[in-house]
C-alpha cells in the first residue's frame, strides 16, 4: 500500500483550521443549541467532525455553505 505523504501546505492549513463547538454556531446565527444539531441531521448545515470525542464543525466549511446559500 503507497504511502500518501501532506504537503507542507495542506499541514499548515489542518494546523491553522479554526473549530466551532454548536453553541458557537446557535450565537453565530441566533438560535437555540438544538437547532444547530437539528439543522445539522437535516443536512441544513455541514456534517460535523469528531475531535477526541467531541463534535465541533469547520469554520471553512460553515463559511463556504453560507456563501453558497446566497
Amino acid at each position: 500500500m503507497a504511502t500518501i505523504t501532506p504537503t507542507p501546505e495542506a499541514i499548515r492549513a489542518a494546523v491553522e483550521e479554526r473549530y466551532l463547538r454548536d453553541k458557537d454556531l446557535a450565537e453565530r446565527y441566533g438560535v437555540h443549541r438544538n437547532s444547530i444539531w437539528r439543522w445539522s441531521a437535516q443536512g441544513k448545515l455541514p456534517a460535523p467532525v469528531a475531535i477526541a470525542g467531541s463534535k465541533r464543525w469547520k469554520l471553512t466549511e460553515i463559511v463556504a455553505f453560507e456563501l453558497a446559500s446566497q
